[in-house]
Protein backbone atom coordinates (compact mmCIF):
# COMPACT_ATOMS: atom_id res chain seq x y z
CA UNK A 1 0.00 0.00 0.00
CA UNK A 2 2.84 2.37 0.82
CA UNK A 3 3.87 2.46 -2.85
CA UNK A 4 0.65 3.74 -4.37
CA UNK A 5 -2.35 3.83 -2.06
CA UNK A 6 -1.26 4.80 1.47
CA UNK A 7 2.04 6.57 0.93
CA UNK A 8 4.04 7.97 3.86
CA UNK A 9 4.65 11.68 3.89
CA UNK A 10 8.09 12.60 2.56
CA UNK A 11 8.76 15.69 4.64
CA UNK A 12 9.61 15.38 8.32
CA UNK A 13 7.92 18.71 9.02
CA UNK A 14 4.54 17.53 7.74
CA UNK A 15 2.05 18.01 10.57
CA UNK A 16 -1.30 19.55 11.43
CA UNK A 17 -1.35 23.32 11.87
CA UNK A 18 -2.20 22.68 15.51
CA UNK A 19 -0.57 19.39 16.48
CA UNK A 20 -2.62 19.18 19.67
CA UNK A 21 -5.97 19.05 17.88
CA UNK A 22 -7.68 16.69 15.46
CA UNK A 23 -7.69 17.35 11.75
CA UNK A 24 -10.63 19.48 10.66
CA UNK A 25 -11.49 22.24 8.22
CA UNK A 26 -10.05 24.67 10.74
CA UNK A 27 -6.97 22.54 11.39
CA UNK A 28 -5.60 21.30 8.07
CA UNK A 29 -2.22 19.69 7.32
CA UNK A 30 0.49 22.30 6.83
CA UNK A 31 2.24 23.22 3.59
CA UNK A 32 4.91 20.54 4.06
CA UNK A 33 2.33 17.75 3.66
CA UNK A 34 1.45 16.12 0.35
CA UNK A 35 -2.25 16.38 -0.42
CA UNK A 36 -4.48 13.68 -1.87
CA UNK A 37 -6.25 10.54 -0.71
CA UNK A 38 -3.23 8.31 -1.40
CA UNK A 39 -1.10 10.01 1.27
CA UNK A 40 -1.16 9.25 4.98
CA UNK A 41 -2.74 12.20 6.80
CA UNK A 42 -0.78 13.66 9.74
CA UNK A 43 -1.97 12.82 13.24
CA UNK A 44 -2.04 14.82 16.47
CA UNK A 45 1.22 14.59 18.41
CA UNK A 46 -0.23 12.27 21.08
CA UNK A 47 -1.37 9.55 18.63
CA UNK A 48 1.09 7.09 17.08
CA UNK A 49 0.45 5.15 13.89
CA UNK A 50 1.61 2.00 15.65
CA UNK A 51 -1.29 2.26 18.09
CA UNK A 52 -4.04 2.59 15.48
CA UNK A 53 -6.11 -0.46 14.55
CA UNK A 54 -8.64 0.76 12.02
CA UNK A 55 -10.76 -2.41 12.24
CA UNK A 56 -11.50 -1.46 15.84
CA UNK A 57 -14.49 0.82 16.28
CA UNK A 58 -12.46 2.82 18.78
CA UNK A 59 -10.30 4.23 15.99
CA UNK A 60 -12.88 4.65 13.24
CA UNK A 61 -14.14 7.90 14.69
CA UNK A 62 -12.67 11.00 16.23
CA UNK A 63 -9.12 12.15 15.50
CA UNK A 64 -8.22 9.03 13.50
CA UNK A 65 -11.31 8.97 11.26
CA UNK A 66 -9.54 10.54 8.27
CA UNK A 67 -6.54 8.27 8.76
CA UNK A 68 -8.65 5.10 8.98
CA UNK A 69 -10.90 6.09 6.07
CA UNK A 70 -7.85 6.40 3.83
CA UNK A 71 -6.23 3.21 5.13
CA UNK A 72 -9.40 1.14 4.60
CA UNK A 73 -9.83 2.53 1.07
CA UNK A 74 -6.16 1.81 0.36
CA UNK A 75 -6.50 -1.78 1.56
CA UNK A 76 -9.45 -2.34 -0.77
CA UNK A 77 -7.54 -0.94 -3.76
CA UNK A 78 -4.39 -2.89 -2.92
CA UNK A 79 -6.34 -6.13 -2.43
CA UNK A 80 -7.73 -5.90 -5.97
CA UNK A 81 -4.27 -5.29 -7.43
CA UNK A 82 -2.72 -8.10 -5.38
CA UNK A 83 -5.32 -10.56 -6.68
CA UNK A 84 -4.18 -10.11 -10.29
CA UNK A 85 -1.39 -12.75 -10.20
CA UNK A 86 -3.74 -15.40 -8.79
CA UNK A 87 -6.49 -14.75 -11.33
CA UNK A 88 -3.89 -14.86 -14.10
CA UNK A 89 -2.44 -18.11 -12.79
CA UNK A 90 -5.86 -19.73 -12.63
CA UNK A 91 -6.48 -18.81 -16.28
CA UNK A 92 -3.03 -19.13 -17.83
CA UNK A 93 -1.45 -22.14 -16.12
CA UNK A 94 -3.44 -24.78 -18.06
CA UNK A 95 -2.78 -22.98 -21.36
CA UNK A 96 0.93 -22.55 -20.70
CA UNK A 97 1.20 -26.12 -19.46
CA UNK A 98 -0.38 -27.38 -22.66
CA UNK A 99 1.97 -25.22 -24.71
CA UNK A 100 5.00 -26.65 -22.90
CA UNK A 101 3.71 -30.17 -23.59
CA UNK A 102 3.44 -29.44 -27.30
CA UNK A 103 6.53 -27.28 -27.81
CA UNK A 104 8.96 -28.12 -24.99
CA UNK A 105 11.41 -25.54 -23.64
CA UNK A 106 10.84 -26.29 -19.94
CA UNK A 107 14.24 -25.04 -18.77
CA UNK A 108 14.01 -21.93 -20.94
CA UNK A 109 10.57 -21.14 -19.51
CA UNK A 110 11.98 -21.43 -15.97
CA UNK A 111 14.73 -18.96 -16.90
CA UNK A 112 12.26 -16.51 -18.44
CA UNK A 113 9.92 -16.66 -15.44
CA UNK A 114 12.74 -15.96 -12.96
CA UNK A 115 13.98 -13.07 -15.12
CA UNK A 116 10.49 -11.58 -15.23
CA UNK A 117 10.28 -11.75 -11.43
CA UNK A 118 13.52 -9.78 -11.10
CA UNK A 119 12.08 -7.09 -13.38
CA UNK A 120 8.76 -7.10 -11.52
CA UNK A 121 10.34 -6.46 -8.13
CA UNK A 122 12.69 -3.86 -9.54
CA UNK A 123 9.68 -1.96 -10.87
CA UNK A 124 7.86 -2.27 -7.55
CA UNK A 125 10.86 -1.07 -5.58
CA UNK A 126 12.40 1.60 -7.77
CA UNK A 127 9.86 2.79 -10.36
CA UNK A 128 6.96 4.23 -8.32
CA UNK A 129 5.47 6.04 -11.31
CA UNK A 130 4.61 2.74 -13.02
CA UNK A 131 1.05 1.60 -12.38
CA UNK A 132 1.21 -1.33 -9.90
CA UNK A 133 -1.09 -3.39 -12.13
CA UNK A 134 1.77 -3.69 -14.65
CA UNK A 135 4.22 -5.54 -12.37
CA UNK A 136 1.37 -7.61 -10.93
CA UNK A 137 0.51 -8.80 -14.44
CA UNK A 138 4.18 -9.66 -14.87
CA UNK A 139 4.18 -11.56 -11.60
CA UNK A 140 1.10 -13.53 -12.63
CA UNK A 141 2.72 -14.40 -15.95
CA UNK A 142 5.97 -15.46 -14.26
CA UNK A 143 4.17 -17.60 -11.69
CA UNK A 144 2.08 -19.31 -14.37
CA UNK A 145 5.12 -19.97 -16.54
CA UNK A 146 7.17 -21.36 -13.68
CA UNK A 147 4.44 -23.69 -12.42
CA UNK A 148 3.66 -25.01 -15.89
CA UNK A 149 7.35 -25.75 -16.59
CA UNK A 150 8.73 -26.88 -13.23
CA UNK A 151 6.30 -29.59 -12.16
CA UNK A 152 6.21 -31.43 -15.52
CA UNK A 153 10.04 -31.49 -15.49
CA UNK A 154 10.24 -33.66 -12.38
CA UNK A 155 9.66 -37.04 -14.08
CA UNK A 156 12.45 -36.25 -16.56
CA UNK A 157 15.07 -35.35 -13.93
CA UNK A 158 14.81 -38.23 -11.42
CA UNK A 159 14.70 -42.00 -11.63
CA UNK A 160 11.26 -43.24 -12.55
CA UNK A 161 11.08 -45.11 -9.24
CA UNK A 162 11.64 -41.87 -7.28
CA UNK A 163 9.11 -39.51 -8.86
CA UNK A 164 6.80 -39.49 -5.85
CA UNK A 165 9.73 -38.83 -3.53
CA UNK A 166 10.89 -35.96 -5.77
CA UNK A 167 7.46 -34.34 -5.72
CA UNK A 168 7.39 -34.70 -1.94
CA UNK A 169 10.81 -33.08 -1.54
CA UNK A 170 9.84 -30.17 -3.81
CA UNK A 171 6.60 -29.65 -1.88
CA UNK A 172 8.50 -29.74 1.42
CA UNK A 173 11.03 -27.18 0.18
CA UNK A 174 8.21 -24.99 -1.14
CA UNK A 175 6.36 -25.09 2.17
CA UNK A 176 9.57 -24.42 4.09
CA UNK A 177 10.01 -21.31 1.97
CA UNK A 178 6.43 -20.23 2.56
CA UNK A 179 6.96 -20.65 6.31
CA UNK A 180 10.39 -19.05 6.54
CA UNK A 181 10.19 -16.22 4.04
CA UNK A 182 7.61 -14.16 5.98
CA UNK A 183 9.97 -14.23 8.97
CA UNK A 184 12.81 -12.88 6.84
CA UNK A 185 10.55 -10.25 5.27
CA UNK A 186 9.32 -9.22 8.71
CA UNK A 187 12.89 -8.79 9.95
CA UNK A 188 13.82 -6.65 6.94
CA UNK A 189 10.60 -4.65 7.31
CA UNK A 190 11.27 -3.94 11.00
CA UNK A 191 14.84 -2.89 10.27
CA UNK A 192 13.59 -0.54 7.54
CA UNK A 193 11.43 1.67 9.79
CA UNK A 194 8.34 -0.42 9.00
CA UNK A 195 8.61 0.19 5.26
CA UNK A 196 8.55 -2.43 2.52
CA UNK A 197 10.13 -0.21 -0.10
CA UNK A 198 12.86 -0.47 -1.13
CA UNK A 199 14.65 -3.07 1.01
CA UNK A 200 11.99 -5.80 1.02
CA UNK A 201 11.86 -5.51 -2.76
CA UNK A 202 15.66 -5.72 -2.85
CA UNK A 203 15.31 -9.00 -0.95
CA UNK A 204 12.89 -10.34 -3.56
CA UNK A 205 15.18 -9.15 -6.36
CA UNK A 206 17.99 -11.15 -4.74
CA UNK A 207 15.81 -14.26 -4.56
CA UNK A 208 14.83 -13.73 -8.20
CA UNK A 209 18.51 -13.47 -9.14
CA UNK A 210 19.16 -16.80 -7.42
CA UNK A 211 16.30 -18.22 -9.48
CA UNK A 212 17.87 -16.87 -12.67
CA UNK A 213 21.23 -18.49 -11.81
CA UNK A 214 19.51 -21.77 -10.95
CA UNK A 215 17.60 -21.72 -14.23
CA UNK A 216 20.82 -21.00 -16.13
CA UNK A 217 22.37 -24.02 -14.42
CA UNK A 218 19.36 -26.10 -15.40
CA UNK A 219 19.76 -25.10 -19.05
CA UNK A 220 23.47 -25.95 -18.94
CA UNK A 221 23.27 -29.21 -17.00
CA UNK A 222 19.98 -30.54 -18.37
CA UNK A 223 19.42 -29.00 -21.82
CA UNK A 224 17.39 -32.06 -22.79
CA UNK A 225 14.52 -30.59 -20.72
CA UNK A 226 13.94 -28.19 -23.59
CA UNK A 227 13.03 -31.08 -25.88
CA UNK A 228 9.38 -31.79 -26.49
CA UNK A 229 9.80 -35.32 -25.14
CA UNK A 230 12.96 -35.43 -22.96
CA UNK A 231 14.44 -38.86 -22.18
CA UNK A 232 13.46 -40.11 -18.74
CA UNK A 233 16.17 -41.04 -16.26
CA UNK A 234 16.02 -44.71 -15.38
CA UNK A 235 13.40 -45.50 -18.01
CA UNK A 236 13.53 -49.14 -19.01
CA UNK A 237 14.81 -49.55 -22.56
CA UNK A 238 13.46 -53.07 -23.07
CA UNK A 239 9.98 -52.39 -21.74
CA UNK A 240 10.45 -54.70 -18.77
CA UNK A 241 7.87 -54.68 -16.01
CA UNK A 242 4.29 -53.59 -16.47
CA UNK A 243 3.48 -52.23 -19.92
CA UNK A 244 0.37 -51.24 -21.83
CA UNK A 245 -0.25 -54.76 -23.12
CA UNK A 246 -0.11 -56.17 -19.57
CA UNK A 247 -2.66 -53.62 -18.39
CA UNK A 248 -4.94 -54.29 -21.37
CA UNK A 249 -4.80 -58.03 -20.76
CA UNK A 250 -5.78 -57.59 -17.12
CA UNK A 251 -8.75 -55.42 -18.07
CA UNK A 252 -9.86 -58.03 -20.62
CA UNK A 253 -9.80 -60.72 -17.94
CA UNK A 254 -11.85 -58.56 -15.57
CA UNK A 255 -14.39 -57.79 -18.31
CA UNK A 256 -14.73 -61.46 -19.21
CA UNK A 257 -15.52 -62.28 -15.62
Amino acid sequence: MERNYFKPQYHDKCALDNIKQCQSKANEPNAHCESGDVWKPPLPYNISEDDIVCTDNKWEKGCTKEYCDREIAAEASAAFIMSIPYFMSACLSPLLGGTVDKVGGRAIVCLLSASILVLVHYILGFMPDVNPAVPMVGQGLAYSMFASALWPSVPYTVDENSVGLAYGVITAVQNAGLAGLPLIVSAVYNDSDNLYIPYVEVLFIAFGAVGVLSALGLNILAPELNLKHPPKIGASSNNEGINDSDVTAKYDILNDN
